[in-house]
């Protein structure tokens, strides 16, 4: 039997043998940690350690959550050029592969002749896969619409399709991609469920019979919900918002914002996301205006107020006029009017395209290209809030239109009842943003009474120096 002694002895060995191995973990945890200081000031960048995950989330310093939330990891100058060299190096191995295979040729014939309905059904069930994949080395992305798929990709099955990129999620209902959604192994829904919402035609009543049939929840059932909000109800990274005195959640939100100026920015950020997001434009413009002219005026074939179409008058020659002297008269100046309503947009085109209110004082009287341009721009420029969802201009006029009398009450409590509509127009505007409407009517109103708070208030325009 062994002695005490010799007990004792051998567990101090024992011990001794964990302890060197504890330093020398303790070693490579130091070096390791080193290496990554090392990799941090070489690329300037975030490593997604504990450190910076405990800033990005929950640091207490406005600052220190600031420069967490505006740095990506893994996403400084260098590594992103390591990157853009590794798949450009990717792009031509694939190139090389299809220029230089015989069975991609047939394969590229073949989708052609598919493309152009040259093959049968049977054909089609059996290959249209792969052909769609073959079609994909050559073509890496494919862009298609939601209402496209059930023809586009009616012979491709079950999870036929890598990966799927759904943008402006937010305007989708979910219906409209279940036919992708089935056909894609993965989806990743990008969007903003606090702009553009679903348009959906069903009657509320139908709505209502179809939830209880199906014994759907309310939240499925809803007109607003969209291929986002359930993809953002099925996210493990989210935000909360309270909206109409719920929970709304918001799916990997993106919180740093760029575009426009600051005012313009407080307008969004208070009404739609409860000031969380974070203030990143690096050219802040001092001469940049937010404003509301206060104009009021009776309607016109429902909503257009013609009061309102000539206060903008002068603002659109302006913008002309600084445009055409910057860039000469074949460019248009980056304005956009949005309108909450169809027939507003309606009547602002009309009224500037068919009289000579707009050409006058811009235009020589023979100058047709001048002219032309000018049509152009109404065309294009003049629209309603889904005209320009996920576009940007300078400028941005919002003119809301509707009766100063006691009628088309309903329309401004349509336009008011959510943050959407607002918050989709002011954010298209990225230095000047101007909002016309009869105060009286509107700046009380929820969302509204925010934007007529932090704008400049007018009822003329003589401060622009027209």
């Amino acid at each position: 039997m062994r002695t005490l002694e010799d007990q004792i002895t051998e567990e101090k060995d024992t011990e001794k043998q964990y302890g060197k191995e504890i330093e020398e973990q303790e070693q490579k945890i130091e070096l390791q940690n080193q290496q990554i200081d090392n990799f941090k000031k070489e690329y300037d960048e975030y490593v997604p350690d504990d450190d910076y995950l405990m800033k990005l989330t929950e640091s207490e310093k406005a600052q220190e959550y600031k420069t967490a939330q505006e740095k990506a990891p893994w996403n400084g100058k260098e590594i992103n050029k390591l990157r853009e060299t590794l798949f450009l190096e990717a792009m031509n191995l694939q190139r090389a592969f299809v220029e230089n295979s015989s069975q991609m040729r047939d394969q590229l014939d073949a989708f052609s002749k598919m493309m152009r309905g040259n093959l049968s059904s049977t054909q089609l069930d059996k290959y249209a896969a792969s052909l769609f994949q073959g079609f994909a080395l050559a073509v890496p992305v494919i862009s298609s619409t939601f209402a496209s798929i059930g023809s586009f990709l009616r012979y491709v099955g079950r999870e036929d399709i890598g990966l799927v990129l759904a943008d402006e999620s937010g305007q989708a209902m979910p219906q409209a991609a279940a036919g992708v959604i089935w056909r894609c192994r993965r989806v990743i829904a990008v969007g903003d469920p606090l702009q553009i919402e679903p348009v959906v035609t069903i009657h509320d009543k139908t709505i209502e019979f179809l939830k209880n049939y199906y014994k759907q929840s309310a939240f499925i059932a809803s007109k607003t919900t969209s291929v986002q909000s359930l993809a953002d109800a099925a996210n493990n990274y989210i935000g909360i918002r309270e909206l109409d005195g719920t929970n709304f959640y918001v799916g990997s939100p993106l919180l740093v914002h760029g575009r426009c100026q600051k005012r313009i920015f407080d307008i969004a950020n208070i009404i739609a996301y409860n000031e969380t997001m974070i203030y990143n434009n690096t050219v802040d413009r001092e001469e940049s205006v937010c404003a509301w002219l206060d104009v009021k005026g009776q309607s016109q074939n429902k909503h257009f107020v013609l009061e309102q179409a000539k206060r903008i008058l002068p603002i659109i020659k302006n913008e002309f006029i600084a445009s055409w002297n910057k860039n000469g008269k074949s460019e248009i100046p980056s304005l956009f009017i949005i309108s909450p309503f169809r027939n507003v947009k309606a009547g602002l085109a009309s009224y500037y395209r068919d009289n000579d209110f707009l050409y006058h004082n811009i235009c020589e009287s023979n100058d047709v290209e001048c002219k032309q341009n000018i049509k152009d721009w109404i065309r294009d420029n003049i629209g309603t809030i889904h005209t320009f969802q996920g576009k940007e201009a300078d400028t941005v006029i919002i003119c809301l239109g509707v009766d100063s009398g006691e009628k088309e009450n309903g329309a401004v409590e349509w336009a008011c009842g959510r943050p959407n509509i607002l918050n989709v127009a002011v954010t298209r505007a990225k230095n000047n943003l101007y909002i016309v409407g009869d105060a009286d009517k509107w700046a009380s109103k929820p969302y509204f009474s925010t934007a007529y708070e932090l704008c400049e208030k007018y009822t003329n325009i003589n401060f622009f120096n027209y």
